[in-house]
């Protein structure tokens, strides 16, 4: 105990002491003229929006050449003297905002990223041959969408965190699983995370060899090279909760707090390296290599093959029986496992199960599961789920006029009588 708090003092010595250092690297002034115009060309005032500091993974380096690719854009920079030369000749831009930028064997790489509404778990490769960029097929249990902490080891690729925003219109979603990506043979496995504390939608901080990030009272360290993690109160570092951090120099972050003596803002230097000696010993496995999820033989057939194989299956079965009109007698009752591989089916169970002839509006909400949206939000969503239902069962829906309040409707519910609940 002793031991560690002298190294803990170790630490805030070194927050005095280091006010020297550099900022993280940028494009130089010649460099950002060059890439601003090139977007101009294309994009017109965009090109202003774009911002040059602190941006580190916007950066790659393969050897000792130097790429530059602004965040959102397929753009490639190859930096040279006071130079940025182009390198691609991509026109669709837009897709892979927040994506993760990495080299691997000589190659560049995007994993994941938003745009256009939509969250992806895209990888793409840029050819320097064709100058522009491949995507690349990966199987295995992997992440739906990729918006998170991500970073590479060796020829592990890893995420976690990913979250995807609903956009006003669905629920947002934050993916509580570790996924890890063979660049090898591009297979993902998918793993649980050992500490719920782990898992939080935040803004994080990656450094050549850490991850960083706060929740609540803690600060969450991540060796990127061990992959191992540590929780920390935030006290211990003498840092508060809604800190702004920046990677200046290698491994080493600064933030702004107020000085306890005269209130004045300060710059604060941490060394992540010191911070990590410190609790090297204590720290745990960020997953159990052994413990990953099981996944199907498939015999060179995907996961995904499958499980969509099988839904076709199901609603086609569903559909013939439907057609066929079996007696109620031979038919068994609607459960709600035999139809959740669809939405629809779900939503038609839910509204069957009222037993109502007519529903108003909030009711029939309630069964569409869009009482989370905004007003708007929920009508254009409402219509949508009516045609998609009545296409599924035929006349299942029909608006009618509220005679009580002609500015409302009412829905009646036409359900076949060996389908009633």
């Amino acid at each position: 105990m002793l031991l560690k708090l002298k190294s803990i003092f170790g630490i805030c010595t070194f927050l005095l002491l280091n006010s020297h250092l550099v900022v993280a690297q940028t494009p130089n002034e010649s460099q950002q003229k060059i890439i601003k115009s090139t977007v101009a060309s294309q994009f017109g005032e965009v090109s202003k929006t774009i911002t040059f500091q602190n941006k580190p993974n916007n950066f790659c380096t393969i050897g000792l050449d130097t790429f530059y690719n602004p965040d959102g854009f397929y753009y490639i920079f190859q930096l040279k003297g006071d130079s940025a030369i182009r390198l691609d000749n991509s026109s669709y831009h837009g897709a892979n905002f927040n994506r993760y930028l990495f080299s691997w064997q000589n190659q560049m790489y995007h994993l994941g990223g938003y745009g256009f509404f939509n969250t992806h778990n895209n990888l793409i490769c840029f050819n320097r041959n064709t100058r522009e960029w491949n995507k690349i097929n990966t199987t295995g249990n992997g992440p739906d969408f990729i918006k998170g902490i991500t970073f590479i080891n060796g020829q592990y690729v890893y995420s976690f965190n990913n979250f995807k925003g609903g956009n006003n219109v669905c629920k947002d979603v934050l993916d509580s699983n570790l996924y890890v990506l063979d660049l090898t043979n591009m297979v993902w496995k998918t793993y649980t995370l050992p500490n719920v504390d782990l898992i939080a939608i935040t803004n994080h901080l990656i450094t050549p060899n850490y991850c960083w990030y706060n929740i609540e009272n803690l600060t969450i360290l991540i060796n990127k090279k061990e992959i191992k993690y540590e929780i920390i109160e935030n006290e211990a570092l003498n840092i508060i909760r809604h800190n702004t951090y920046f990677n200046e120099k290698a491994n080493i972050i600064s933030f702004e707090q107020p000085n306890s003596t005269n209130l004045k803002i300060k710059t604060v230097y941490l060394n992540l390296d010191s911070v990590w000696n410190v609790y090297r010993n204590s720290a745990a496995a960020l997953y159990d290599a052994n413990l990953n999820t099981k996944q199907l033989e498939t015999n060179g057939l995907s996961l995904l093959w499958i499980i969509i194989s099988a839904v076709i299956l199901l609603v086609l079965v569903t559909f013939y029986l439907w057609k066929t009109k079996i007696p109620a007698k031979k038919s068994k009752p609607v459960v709600l496992n035999h139809i959740q591989t669809t939405q629809l089916q779900i939503m038609y169970l839910s509204i069957t199960k009222l037993n109502k002839p007519v529903l108003n509006v909030d009711e029939l909400d309630k069964a569409l599961d869009i009482m989370h949206l905004e007003a708007e939000s929920r009508k254009l969503r409402r219509f949508r789920h009516v045609l998609e239902l009545n296409e599924l069962y035929p006349g299942f829906i029909n608006r009618l006029k509220n005679e009580e309040d002609k500015r409302k409707f009412l829905y009646q519910i036409n359900l076949p009588q060996t389908h009633k609940v």
